[in-house]
């Protein structure tokens, strides 16, 4: 303690000695100038100046100002659809939502987990709902199997509720990172053989119109409002609500077959389409030939797990898949070692999982280190399974014309 109170006296001395110094040197200079009158007044206007300037600074301005106005521009996940909004709110009760609409007399837009590629998550100058801090779930009635929740939920975040009474969501898309009220506002769809679109999971929606009217749809009450309103974009009003059928959870086996695309047809249709044993369901294209395609099917199984976690946890580091994702984007190089050697190595093992876990992919494992000079774009063609033989070789033909890299 001795030594410290000796060294903390010995700092203030010289630091006393220093500013007497400095002091000193400061009387010297300013007697100096006042004793040659061609300098003095030079100087004390400087001095005045000085003061001036941070007296204007000090009380010049708005003195009730006291925050930063918040950047109001917004993008999607790609970085190439900016958007400048008017003002953006983030609400959490349905009552926020009603007066942000009401107080509002522009344009409005809607936006949830943004991965909405083609601008539709924002518009200039508009009032824009942000819905993500509107997430909770509402009721979960397991006999009946039946969830409702706030629109601004993520899939995984009801996964991970539902997974505890062994249920599942019916119909997703294969990440988990979006928004229920995103994925009903386009009516997405996954990879589930027999289901089609997410509306056939939809029981009932709520909403809030241009008007800050609250109405509850569904197939017997307002029909047209729960039509439009799955897949409308939100163009006809903000979805709160939205009230899902659910499923079992049940574990599931990986099959995987390498098709000739000309045979593709015939093979989806004979071990694909009525087999009521397939929950999940896709075909892999391999660039840039597009003459094959790796059908990976997931059927319903009492096997044994080969790996027992549940749900994908959020935040995990995805370093190896995004490697081989820049490996792939680089050039022919990596796509020929995708399709000859990674692949091969990848589905050659049996995989039996929870459905909850093949169901909840993070699209975290899809990012660029970057999105600054380069961007992915995800680009989808709905076509008939029956026209998938003409329909590739067209595909292809564009694609080498316009010199697309194509994952």
């Amino acid at each position: 303690m001795k030594k410290l109170y000796r060294a903390l006296k010995f700092i203030l001395n010289k630091l006393g000695a220093l500013l007497r110094i400095l002091f000193g040197f400061l009387v010297r200079c300013i007697r100096a100038i006042n004793r040659r009158k061609r300098y003095a007044i030079p100087f004390y206007s400087i001095l005045a100046y000085i003061f001036l300037v941070i007296l204007v600074i000090k009380i010049s301005g708005d003195s009730s100002y006291d925050r930063v106005i918040p950047n109001k521009r917004i993008n999607d996940v790609t970085k190439i659809n900016p958007i400048h909004v008017g003002r953006e709110v983030s609400p959490q009760t349905i009552e926020e939502i009603i007066e942000a609409i009401k107080s509002s007399k522009g344009p409005i837009s809607i936006g949830g987990g943004r991965f909405s590629m083609g601008g539709q998550i924002g518009y200039e100058n508009s009032l824009h709902i942000d819905m993500r801090k509107f997430n909770k779930i509402l009721r979960l009635d397991t006999v009946a199997k039946q969830v409702t929740v706030q629109a601004g939920i993520v899939w995984r975040d009801l996964q991970k509720v539902v997974d505890r009474h062994n249920l599942s969501i019916k119909i997703m898309q294969t990440y988990a990172n979006f928004t229920v009220g995103g994925s009903v506002s386009v009516n997405c769809h996954g990879r589930y053989i027999g289901h089609g679109p997410i509306v056939s999971s939809v029981l009932e929606l709520k909403l809030v119109t241009a008007s800050g009217e609250v109405m509850t749809a569904n197939r017997n009450q307002n029909p047209e409002v729960f039509a439009t309103a799955i897949g409308g974009y939100g163009g006809i009003g903000v979805l709160v609500e939205v009230t899902l059928q659910l499923v079992d959870n049940v574990k599931v086996e990986r099959q995987t077959s390498l098709v000739q695309v000309n045979d593709y047809n015939d093979f989806f249709n004979s071990t694909i389409r009525n087999d009521k044993t397939v929950i999940f369901q896709n075909g892999d294209l391999y660039p840039p030939n597009f003459d094959l395609i790796n059908s990976v099917a997931w059927r319903k199984t009492d096997k044994a797990l080969t790996d027992t976690v549940r749900v994908n946890p959020a935040g995990e580091n995805y370093w190896l898949e995004r490697q081989v994702m820049r490996l792939v984007s680089s050039g022919k190089a990596g796509k020929w070692i995708r399709r000859n050697w990674i692949d091969p190595i990848l589905y050659r093992s049996e995989k039996v999982l929870w459905r909850n876990r093949e169901a909840s992919y993070d699209v975290a494992e899809l990012e660029p280190k970057s999105r600054e000079e380069s961007t992915y774009v995800l680009q989808e063609y709905f076509i008939p399974v029956n026209s998938i033989r003409s329909f590739i070789p067209k595909m292809k033909a564009i694609y080498d014309r316009y010199h697309v890299n194509i994952i």
